[in-house]
């Protein structure tokens, strides 16, 4: 989408990407998304051959395909540690911006907690991830820098953001609302959740921050888009120099970003796989011990079978010699 801001037309792309999910193998995960970051941003260095010597002011949205914020979205309830080690290493390469989903799962007591215990993990995350052995992970928490949310007016207790989305819609015709969407036509669907109790919508500033998550991205006469572009050409000349001393070699610079973050998820994912294991081989167990109790079942009822069939045949042997006397007689 193109967008306008302070007389310049700037390009926005989003990039969707899986989530780790239940894989196994986060330590996969994690270099297939740090290279994807690295790969992005050396296509800039290619682009504007290696040039870095001007100002953030001339080369304000000249990066082309660098990628200036990562929004990462987090379960309800329980921040995993996993989702913390993932957005620590993330967290030296980009602007992470942790989001909320599924806000409406949360009443404003649960959600105002959750938003304390996902601030504090961040600023320490050795509270979930702690090791004697271990570089300490560190998050780099530049995207909830105090001047770009004074700019949109928000708390830092409001923090993170907190989205519900939707498949079905519903019409608006709200010409405020409309407006702050920056839309000119009179009828917009909005994403709506229906319950029994009622409904939430997602541009309703009181059940969703979608329309704080789009001002924070996408400027609103705050700065908040430029501060962000500026943070990702200071990564990008930082990136230049790593990237020459690399030899130009991506795969290198993906094995020095994810050196500090790897160890925990190797031992997350050894847990992960151990845990696997085990419960196979505790369903083994069980599936074992039931074959066996059928296998007696199966053996009893061959042996009165067995039973069964000679007592027929002892019967119908009896009967045969009674026939032949009452002949003879």
């Amino acid at each position: 989408m193109d967008l306008v801001e302070s007389g310049k037309r700037l390009h926005v792309a989003f990039q969707d990407t899986p989530g780790w999910s239940d894989d196994i193998n986060t330590v996969q995960y994690l270099r297939k998304m740090t290279q994807f970051v690295l790969e992005q941003r050396a296509k800039d260095y290619k682009l504007m051959a290696g040039a870095r010597a001007l100002d953030e002011v001339a080369m304000c949205g000249q990066l082309r395909h660098s990628i200036t914020a990562c929004l990462y979205f987090i379960t309800p309830h329980r921040l995993k540690k996993v989702d913390v080690i993932i957005m620590c290493a993330l967290s030296q390469l980009v602007t992470v911006i942790p989001v909320i989903a599924k806000a409406d799962t949360m009443t404003e007591t649960e959600l105002m907690t959750y938003r304390q215990q996902v601030c504090a993990t961040l600023q320490d995350p050795s509270v979930v991830a702690a090791s004697n052995t271990l570089p300490a992970l560190c998050f780099n928490n530049f995207g909830l820098q105090h001047k770009v949310l004074s700019g949109l007016d928000v708390a830092p207790d409001h923090l993170p953001l907190a989205l519900i989305t939707s498949r079905d819609t519903e019409s608006m015709t709200n010409p405020n609302l409309l407006g702050a969407l920056g839309l000119r036509q009179t009828d917009f669907k909005q994403p709506v959740r229906r319950y029994r109790w009622g409904a939430a919508y997602a541009f309703n500033h009181e059940h969703s921050d979608l329309l704080l998550l789009k001002r924070l991205l996408l400027g609103d006469k705050v700065g908040s888009l430029y501060a962000l572009l500026d943070e990702s050409y200071r990564r990008y000349v930082e990136f230049c120099q790593q990237y020459e001393d690399a030899g130009q070699q991506v795969p290198v610079l993906v094995q020095t970003a994810a050196a500090s973050s790897t160890p925990y998820l190797d031992y997350e994912d050894y847990r992960n796989a151990k845990t696997a294991v085990e419960s196979a081989q505790q369903a083994m167990k069980i599936l074992m011990a039931e074959n066996k109790a059928l296998l007696e079942k199966l053996k009893l009822l061959q042996a009165a079978k067995k039973q069964l069939a000679e007592r027929d045949n002892g019967n119908a042997t009896t009967n045969g010699h009674g026939n032949k006397g009452t002949t003879a007689n």
